[in-house]
């Protein structure tokens, strides 16, 4: 699988979070994740991934060498999953 090649230009900076939305930080994947599946666990007003998101984002900060960016993501993300499983 090849990867596009990288956007040329300055890192774009993320737009300012709401506090509730802060505080979720990589859960907010998950809670994206839980309302494309219908999942009762999404917070109201979660929006839906696009297909194939998750895949991508991972892909990027793989090929990137940013496995520190990965694990903040996976991390939580397992937590909630082991801790949660009751709420599909």
């Amino acid at each position: 699988m090849s990867l596009p090649p990288p956007l040329a230009g300055p890192t774009p900076i993320p737009a300012p979070q709401a506090e509730a939305a802060e505080r979720r930080g990589a859960l907010q994947l998950l809670d994206a994740l839980d309302a494309r599946l219908g999942s009762r666990a999404a917070p109201p007003g979660s929006l839906p991934l696009p297909p194939g998101f998750l895949e991508d984002l991972a892909a990027k900060l793989v090929a990137d060498g940013n496995a520190e960016g990965l694990q903040q993501l996976v991390v939580p993300v397992g937590e909630r999953v082991k801790g949660g499983l009751e709420c599909f």
